[in-house]
């Protein structure tokens, strides 16, 4: 299944396109935190893929970005979760993993980056009506 991230991707090969915060962000600052959002490190699809591999959840949405070709930058200060990461190039999802975490529906953006959009430009026509928190 195509999303339009996908055609996004593709249409500007020649741009790499970079997962920064892939596993969620979860040591963000507390001012970026909303209630509502969702935390992938304990999506119940995510963590069943990650038992089947006998992989962490961190790993799993990393082996994901990576097969989709884009690089992944989780950010680590700490040793452990820093090899951890770079273990997430052992785990081999099979397409029907790819599938499962492709549909997964709930969407969400955790860093907003508001600053980054015109003054006078509605949010909703870089995001395109995800959920922004």
């Amino acid at each position: 299944m195509r999303s339009k991230y996908d055609v996004l991707i593709n249409y500007f090969l020649d741009i790499i396109c970079v997962a920064y915060s892939p596993i969620g962000a979860p040591n963000r600052p507390d001012f970026f935190k909303e209630v509502s959002h969702p935390v992938l490190l304990e999506d119940d699809v995510i963590e069943a893929i990650a038992k089947k591999h006998n992989a962490t959840a961190a790993q799993v949405l990393l082996a994901w970005g990576m097969k989709r070709g884009i690089p992944v930058i989780p950010k680590s200060v700490t040793p452990s979760r820093i090899d951890e990461n770079l273990k997430s190039c052992n785990v081999q999802l099979d397409d029907e993993d790819m599938a499962k975490i492709n549909g997964i529906s709930t969407r969400a953006r955790y860093l907003g980056h508001q600053w980054s959009i015109p003054p006078g430009v509605d949010i909703e026509v870089f995001w395109d009506g995800e959920y922004l928190g």
